[in-house]
């Protein structure tokens, strides 16, 4: 006689959630550590990008822009007095809407979510203003980077004179990548 057996026992059904369990704390652990990585590696992509876009908008425009660099903020503003071209120096009249400037005030403030700042290159400290002339030209040339205990692919930026580069850092300085 043969039996017709087209159920599951118990044991068979506890171990296939044990297996399921095992792998679904798994995969938690390793998710987890993944997005922490991310989310610093999309910091350094937004600075980054930032920084690009207002070297593009100083060869546009013609008018020098300021990086103001903190160890949780940095800021961005272009220079309008005197209107329409400038005069190269962050002044606190460049916060001001000139006559015959229709858009809104050039200037950004980002805060850093859960993260630090931190100067790389010797000699310098927060804050740190960096100048990109009407010509695209930066100075000081500076690395810095977002601190943390995670160990992304990115998480520095390099600016030099004429190029702003990511890259990772090694412990001592911000290799390119």
């Amino acid at each position: 006689m043969s039996r017709n057996n087209s159920g599951v026992t118990l044991i068979e059904l506890l171990v296939v959630i044990g297996i399921i369990s095992i792998l679904v704390v798994a995969l938690g652990f390793s998710f987890e550590g993944w997005m922490g990585k991310y989310r610093i590696e999309s910091q350094t992509k937004d600075i980054f990008a930032d920084i690009m876009d207002a070297r593009s908008r100083t060869m546009t425009r013609h008018r020098a822009h300021f990086i103001i660099l903190g160890s949780n903020q940095y800021t961005i503003r272009e220079d309008l007095d005197p209107w329409p071209d400038g005069d190269g120096v962050l002044t606190a009249a460049d916060n001001t809407r000139p006559s015959g400037y229709s858009e809104p005030i050039p200037w950004m403030l980002k805060n850093i979510a859960d993260y630090t700042l931190s100067i790389v290159t010797t000699g310098l400290s927060f804050p740190q203003t960096v100048t990109v002339d009407k010509r695209g030209f930066m100075s000081p040339e500076i690395d810095f980077r977002v601190v943390s205990t995670r160990d992304p692919d990115y998480d520095c930026v390099k600016i030099s004179r004429v190029r702003v580069r990511m890259g990772k850092y090694n412990g001592t300085i911000c290799e390119d990548r």
